[in-house]
């Protein structure tokens, strides 16, 4: 008989409390907060462009190359990051019993991803309703990770869809959300009311 508890949509998202240190969510903002000046593009029409509207936030694209090949010698804060998703990836996969550990987590850990993108979220920043997999992206991504970085800000929630309702992911610092990038999962950032919100996130495919 088929187990359909086991297939509602919300088993499909993972929050990961104090999944990530203070130190190291610390470590990113210090290491990557000033660089981040670039406005955060989407795709639109078959086109990448800046649309404050729909994407108003802060952007900046980090070169992992050297840390998704395990080069454990590197102790920059990026790469522990790196290393942190890959495991809790492990874990929720095995939690769903979804049998991808060898595929994804391997291709992740061999360079086959999109690295890691800091994000900053400064008073009104926000992200419009979406989901992260589209034919204009560069690797069919299958599970998106999001970090939160700190939490002494204001708005600047999680917002994702499952079917009639929603799920609001409230921030706090070293949290981790794990969902399906597909369109099943559509979701949005609530604006920021006070203080800048700091973020990463990336893609197993």
């Amino acid at each position: 008989m088929l187990d359909t508890d086991g297939l509602q949509l919300k088993n499909y998202i993972g929050v990961y409390e104090n999944a990530i240190s203070a130190e190291l969510c610390q470590n990113l903002i210090t290491e990557y907060a000033e660089a981040c000046q670039e406005n955060a593009p989407v795709v639109s029409e078959g086109k990448v462009t800046v649309r404050q509207n729909s994407w108003d936030a802060k952007l900046l694209l980090l070169n992992t190359e050297t840390e998704r090949k395990n080069n454990i010698d590197d102790d920059s804060p990026i790469t522990s990051l790196i290393l942190a998703m890959y495991k809790l990836v492990d874990e929720y996969l095995y939690q769903r019993d979804l049998d991808l550990q060898n595929t994804i987590s391997k291709k992740f850990s061999n360079g086959e991803s999109e690295g890691v993108r800091f994000l900053r979220y400064d008073l009104g920043g926000h992200g419009a309703m979406h989901s992260d997999q589209s034919p204009a992206t560069a690797n069919h991504r299958i599970l998106t990770c999001s970090i939160n970085l700190n939490d002494n800000y204001g708005g600047g929630e999680t917002l994702i869809l499952r079917g009639d309702s929603q799920v609001k992911v409230r921030p706090k610092e070293g949290k981790v959300i794990i969902f399906p990038s597909n369109f099943l999962f559509p979701h949005a950032i609530t604006p920021v009311t006070s203080g800048t919100r700091y973020q990463a996130i990336t893609w197993f495919s």
